[in-house]
């Protein structure tokens, strides 16, 4: 009878600490896939947050070029309209210059044109008067 006693206590132990090590194993298996979800939905988290910053730095770039795009188009507004405002005053000056040169030509021709026809009169003069005596 002390044996079977025993026995009987023996496995109400046993059964008592297959219990608490099933007890243990569940609960760290809840643990487990509760862990497992967290990491999961910090997964998705993430990937969500990379998703959003991707986006947004893309907006941001796209907003840059169409800065940077709209400068360099008024930088080539301003460097056409300079060029063109230095070749009409360029074209003016030598407009100037070409009119002032046309001037001073007409004027030495003139001049020139004018000695000839003095020196021609003084030549008939003395012609006439050594032809009349």
């Amino acid at each position: 009878q002390y044996k079977d006693n025993y026995f009987r206590k023996q496995k109400q132990r046993y059964r008592v600490a297959v219990a608490t090590l099933e007890d243990f194993v569940l609960s760290h298996k809840f643990a487990l896939v509760r862990l497992k979800k967290v990491r999961l939905e910090r997964k998705r988290v993430t990937r969500s947050v990379i998703n959003i910053q991707r986006v947004f730095r893309g907006h941001l770039g796209r907003v840059y070029f169409d800065q940077l795009w709209e400068l360099q188009l008024a930088a080539g507004l301003i460097q056409r309209t300079f060029r063109r405002y230095l070749a009409m005053r360029i074209t003016a000056n030598l407009s100037n210059k070409r009119d002032s040169a046309i001037v001073i030509q007409s004027a030495f021709r003139r001049f020139v044109a004018h000695e000839v026809f003095l020196h021609c009169r003084f030549v008939i003069i003395i012609l006439q008067r050594n032809f009349r005596g």
